[in-house]
């Protein structure tokens, strides 16, 4: 009879961001080290970490410092990173990976996964409680980026619901414009046919009039202005919706591997989209002010 192996496993991914630099780096793998001594009897892991850059390129190390040198920017920025973990005797690992899930480059949808694995149950459940500790710091909730999404998706979605309404609305008033019509000229062949006085300009002049609504209604259902408002912004965003996510993700990243160049780079962007929002922001309140300047002088000149 084979002996049984027992161990304990425990895991947990996280989807809403990080921001890794070197500080949080090092006092990541420092709790890993402690937690390893406590159980070997200071005997330190062997630590492998795996990094995929964004050209693809895997580089397998040991060195802790070389990961902190890496350029980290352009074909080289880091998009996955893998701690991998292990203790003298191999019963107990831990694996931590930070990807940079918006990049089509990795295969990866979450933006932190790790699982430990250890013979002694008490040591990984107090192993998960430590490390949960540290990510939650290193994790971050990047609000502007969640809302801004959301905000692009629900916009789409009301633009579809409003034309498919709109369009709905307007096919029925033509239907309703088309019924009177047909009410006026009946009306009227009743009215001949029990030789009733008619005036005949009152009548075509009636029915020119029911025409000419039906008419407006068809090209492009009457208030034509009030269509495009609706069309324009709808096909627009499906069409260049790609595009505007990615310039999205780009200047609210929320995976961030803040070491080498690609700080300077990361200051930067968001430099850019601070300046960008201010204008933004700026901009509409100044046109509301003119806006509510210009209906007070209009009031005042008509009263």
């Amino acid at each position: 009879m084979s002996a049984s192996n027992n161990y304990t496993e425990t895991s947990r991914t996280i989807n809403s961001g990080f921001l890794l630099n070197e500080q949080e780096f090092r006092r990541l793998i420092e709790i890993i080290i402690e937690q390893f001594e406590k159980i070997e009897d200071k005997s330190t892991p062997d630590f492998k970490f795996i990094i995929k850059n964004f050209n693809g390129f895997v580089i397998e190390t040991h060195d802790l410092d070389f990961i902190l040198k890496m350029e980290n920017d352009g074909s080289s920025q880091i998009i996955d990173l893998e701690i991998n973990s292990v203790s003298k005797s191999l019963q107990n690992t831990i694996i931590i990976l930070f990807s940079n899930n918006f990049s089509d480059r990795t295969k990866e949808d979450k933006s932190i996964r790790y699982s430990i694995k250890s013979e002694n149950r008490d040591w990984a459940m107090i192993s998960s409680s430590l490390i949960d500790d540290r990510l939650n710091k290193i994790n971050i909730n990047n609000k502007a980026f969640t809302f801004t999404r959301r905000l692009l998706l629900s916009l789409t979605t009301l633009l579809m619901i409003g034309m498919l309404t709109y369009l709905m609305f307007n096919l029925n008033s033509i239907e309703t414009k088309n019924v009177n019509t047909l009410k006026v000229l009946k009306n009227l062949e009743f009215k001949l046919n029990h030789n009733e006085n008619i005036n005949f300009v009152k009548a075509l002049i009636e029915v020119e009039r029911s025409k000419i609504n039906n008419n407006q209604d068809i090209a492009f259902f009457g208030k034509t202005k009030y269509f495009m408002w609706v069309i324009i912004p709808f096909l627009f965003i499906m069409t260049f919706f790609d595009s505007v996510k990615k310039i999205i993700i780009k200047y609210f990243p929320n995976r961030i591997f803040y070491w080498g160049d690609y700080i300077d780079k990361y200051d930067k962007i968001i430099k850019r989209r601070n300046i960008f929002i201010g204008f933004v922001f700026i901009t509409l309140f100044i046109s509301i002010v003119v806006n509510l300047f210009s209906n007070f002088l209009w009031a005042q000149i008509v009263k």
